[in-house]
């Protein structure tokens, strides 16, 4: 039984080979700045939580390699835990880098040794005044004003000056090891013009403090040329990590204008592919032969494209999408179910969407005129709804509320005047018509739908981590 896809397993030498976003394009159109990229730069790739961010640096990280371009890449809610972000950027780069190796030069080694150095000797200060630097809390020797100084004696003022001094001292020190060694790197790599990648994932998962610390470390140690940072994060979720240290008024675009010099979205997808995906990794056909339900293979197309539609619909992101079709996995496992998939994978799609609607439609509390009204706001909703994928999903909402919802019955008397009154003129009627068909279907739509709310019951009782 599998609850949750095997980790993809990227091809080095063809690393776009598994992607079912089209997202190869975004790759080219990015590498092809970076190869253009002279100065430092920092750059955010911005999409939800969920939508596969991790994916793509991982398969760009490879991409970038054949393009002869080195990249590192950093999880940074993996090493949250840790008291400094600075101490773990030099771990990922001395690990990842490989810099015990003899294959290295003598030069290189040199440089990693005093940028070693002079990291730990950085980390050691931990320089409270330099860190804010250009930040909230700004103390800038040039701008102490007397007024400022006026409440210190003048033994407190003048340490705390040289102190200042010799925290500025120590950042200079740490760019400039820094700026040699990947000077010495690009120039082995014989790309002298081409910067070194480093990828700082997951982000905005972070405690808040980390998340504002590594921001700040970035800004203010790493800044150096030939060091280009990509960002993998979800700027909503960002802003309230940030707002969460600096208070909820902080103007949260313009405190990332700071750190953030160029931002990137992701084109419009169709999630038609990675629902196909998901259908071959969780094994779909598999299981409903496994429960005796072979029969229904046959609907599987339809249901892909009902819960493509409607995930389209409800922004469902791809890890939504993911946990959905657990669900599904477990719910058809767990349950003796008269299976019909476009019902059932609708119903997901609804719960996950917003369960307070669901639970609201599941109750009566919400119509079925209603609930059409939420699908048809949207133009994706419009045209779902016109299809056969949506005259099922209509079709079986109107008979699963029939004779307990007005709007339900309200619906079907208008849907059949339309065929009565279309007389063979194929206007309306034929949509009118099939949604009848389906209605006049000998099964008793309410008893499976409860038996549909049911097993959802029970695969809602199993949660993934995270």
């Amino acid at each position: 039984m599998l609850i949750r896809p095997k980790k993809l397993q990227i091809d080095p030498a063809i690393p776009f080979s598994l992607d079912k976003l089209n997202r190869l394009p975004s790759a080219t159109v990015l590498t092809q700045l970076l190869e253009r990229v002279d100065t430092p730069m920092v750059l955010a790739l911005n999409a939800k939580w969920g939508d596969g961010k991790t994916t793509f640096v991982q398969m760009w990280k490879h991409h970038l390699a054949a393009q002869g371009l080195r990249s590192l890449y950093f999880n940074a809610w993996e090493s949250d835990y840790s008291s400094d972000p600075l101490i773990s950027f030099i771990g990922e780069m001395r690990g990842q880098l490989e810099l015990g190796d003899k294959a290295h030069s003598p030069q290189l080694a040199e440089k990693w040794t005093k940028l070693k150095e002079a990291g730990a000797y950085l980390a050691k200060r931990a320089v409270p005044v330099a860190v804010k630097l250009g930040t909230a809390g700004v103390l800038d020797l040039d701008t102490i004003t007397e007024q400022a100084l006026g409440g210190l004696g003048a033994d407190l003022a003048r340490e705390k000056i040289e102190s200042y001094q010799a925290d500025k001292n120590t950042v200079t020190n740490f760019k400039q090891r820094l700026g040699e060694f990947i000077a010495e790197l690009r120039g082995q790599a014989g790309g002298e013009k081409c910067p070194v990648v480093f990828f700082v994932d997951e982000l905005d998962r972070c405690r808040p403090t980390y998340t504002v610390e590594l921001l700040e470390r970035i800004k203010h140690f790493f800044d150096v040329e030939g060091l280009v940072f990509v960002l993998s994060l979800d700027k909503e979720q960002l802003g309230h990590s940030i707002r969460a240290v600096y208070g909820a008024g902080l103007d949260v675009d313009g405190y990332l204008r700071r750190f953030i010099d160029l931002e990137y979205r992701f084109p419009q997808r169709s999630g038609v592919n990675f629902v196909h995906f998901l259908v071959e990794h969780y094994q779909l056909a598999e299981t409903l032969k496994k429960i005796g339900r072979s029969s229904e293979v046959r609907t599987i197309d339809v249901g892909v494209r009902t819960f493509e539609r409607l995930a389209s619909v409800f922004g469902l992101s791809l890890r939504a999408q993911e946990q959905c079709f657990a669900s599904l996995i477990i719910a058809l496992l767990a349950s003796r179910l008269d299976v019909s998939l476009p019902f059932i994978m609708a119903l997901l799609a609804m719960r996950t969407e917003d369960r307070k609607m669901y639970e609201n439609f599941v109750s009566s509390k919400l119509t079925v005129k209603e609930l059409i009204a939420v699908i048809e706001a949207s133009p994706q909703g419009k045209e779902f709804l016109a299809e056969d994928a949506g005259v099922y999903f209509e079709a079986d909402m109107i008979g699963w509320k029939r004779g307990r919802d007005k709007t339900a019955d309200d619906k079907i008397s208008n849907y059949r005047n339309i065929v009565s009154a279309d007389q063979g003129r194929n206007t309306d009627s034929p949509r009118a018509h099939r949604i009848l068909t389906h209605l006049d279907a000998p099964f008793d739509f309410h008893s499976i739908a409860l038996s549909y709310v049911k097993a959802l019951e029970i695969s809602g009782s199993f949660q993934g981590p995270g």
